[in-house]
């Protein structure tokens, strides 16, 4: 089980090294494969993709959501709305001394720039750039996943 959950994550290659030595983003994937190898029914991770690349990143999405696929219920934090809607199927946002303020799909969530914002967080940037593209008049959805926005702009374009 060791072998298998070290390939998923990528870390082979970390499981004779020290972990005073290894990066932070290492020390992440070490520490989540040791909650992995226990093949828990609830995980909670908090900022799991603080210290990874772009491609970890990707990577780690596409496990947990196999793992969700599996069974797993799977809690986390994070300020990272870009990676929310690839996983999500409810979010929850809070404000420091107000608890939860919100709570929806991403879809919902991505619209309450207000509510994001007073948590320190931004929205993603296809809600930013889409919300800017109705305040010029443009008849567009507010996209979740980047699929959505390329169809709506292909839309767009072919019916100028």
């Amino acid at each position: 089980m060791v072998e298998q959950v070290m390939d998923e994550l990528g870390i082979r290659h970390l499981q004779d090294k020290i972990c005073h030595y290894l990066s932070g983003g290492e020390k992440r994937k070490v520490a989540l494969a040791g909650a992995l190898v226990m093949r828990p029914e609830l995980l909670i991770l908090d900022e799991p993709f603080e210290g990874l690349d772009s491609r970890s990143r990707t990577e780690l999405v596409t496990l947990l959501n196999k793992r969700n696929g599996e069974g797993m219920t799977i809690i986390m934090s994070t300020h990272d709305l870009n990676l929310v809607s690839g996983f999500a199927d409810r979010v929850y946002v809070l404000a420091k001394g107000h608890g939860v303020i919100t709570a929806g799909t991403p879809a919902d969530i991505f619209l309450q720039v207000e509510a994001l914002k007073a948590s320190n967080i931004d929205p993603p940037i296809l809600t930013e750039l889409f919300l800017k593209l109705r305040d010029r008049g443009l008849l567009v959805d507010v996209p979740v996943h980047v699929d959505q926005a390329v169809s709506d702009l292909v839309r767009l374009v072919k019916n100028r």
